[in-house]
């Protein structure tokens, strides 16, 4: 859903940052299907909160642990492709984006789905948090993803 999301996010972008009205109605698919920009932005909204509920269904399921780190997979897909300078626009954006969203997604995959062992879990008891995990199962996590990185 976040892929659908940021794909979205950049197609706006690029309609509306086009420095010819040829992209505008050949190439890209808002101008070529004469799609509403503000059907674009409600549907962009829709997606994002479906997403966001989507993971708060999969924290409550899982462990507390998944919800710093489905943020933060967010807010780099997000500025992967919006804000004043997206990564994806900059030198080094694979660079940056590459390594957490390609150990992130699977990490995340693999938590959601592994009920044998503990791979990484937060408790809070009292005044504090104790963050546990399996750093063996983490490391060959990160093996396994290398290609996605």
């Amino acid at each position: 859903m976040l892929d659908f999301t940021t794909t979205s996010i950049n197609v706006l972008v690029d309609y509306q940052t086009a420095s010819s009205e040829d992209f505008k109605k050949e190439h890209n698919i808002i101008g070529r299907e004469n799609i509403s920009e503000k059907l674009v932005v409600a549907y962009i909204y829709i997606m994002f909160i479906l997403y966001f509920i989507l993971g708060l269904i999969l924290v409550y399921r899982t462990n507390l642990v998944l919800l710093p780190i489905g943020i933060i997979c967010s807010i780099i897909a997000i500025t992967y492709t919006y804000g004043p300078i997206p990564i994806s626009r900059m030198p080094l954006g694979e660079l940056f984006s590459g390594p957490p969203l390609g150990f992130g997604i699977i990490f995340i995959a693999i938590f959601v789905n592994y009920r044998d062992s503990l791979i990484l879990s937060l408790n809070f008891q009292n005044s504090t948090f104790v963050l546990q995990g399996d750093w063996l199962t983490i490391l060959a996590i990160f093996f396994v993803s290398l290609p996605q990185v």
